[in-house]
């Protein structure tokens, strides 16, 4: 964890799981940093934050991303921000698809209109384009 995350900077160290492994891998975190003395991790121990999901599928950190206590931990963060767009993109699809645009070029076009209130780019297309 140390050699990997700057704890300092961190707002919430997330664990998740059906059942208890969430749980038991936090005690065996804190019970490890107590052990070998690490104290930027035992400094850190508010912001470890066990939430309980359905199955330990990737299609579960969904429904992590939405529980509540996740929302109030992440409330003031650039996750919490984008989310908040995505969803509020999702909404006006389900109002009127047709306010969306998906190619490069009508894009720009509505970009170059004005019409544009939030432009969303796929991490991939983003990627690519800086490269």
């Amino acid at each position: 964890m140390l050699r990997n995350f700057d704890l300092d900077n961190l707002k919430v160290i997330l664990l998740a799981s059906p059942g208890f492994s969430a749980t038991s891998l936090r005690e065996h975190i804190l019970t490890q940093a107590t052990l070998q003395g690490l104290t930027p991790v035992l400094k850190a121990k508010s912001k470890f934050l066990v939430v309980h999901c359905s199955t330990g599928h990737l299609h579960s950190l969904n429904e992590v991303l939405k529980s509540e206590e996740v929302k109030v931990k992440l409330a003031d963060t650039k996750f919490a921000r984008e989310s908040r767009a995505v969803d509020d993109f999702y909404k006006m699809i389900g109002v009127d698809e047709l306010r969306a645009y998906y190619g490069p070029k009508h894009v720009t076009r509505a970009v170059e209109a004005g019409a544009v209130g939030t432009l969303l780019i796929s991490d991939s297309l983003f990627r690519l384009r800086v490269l």
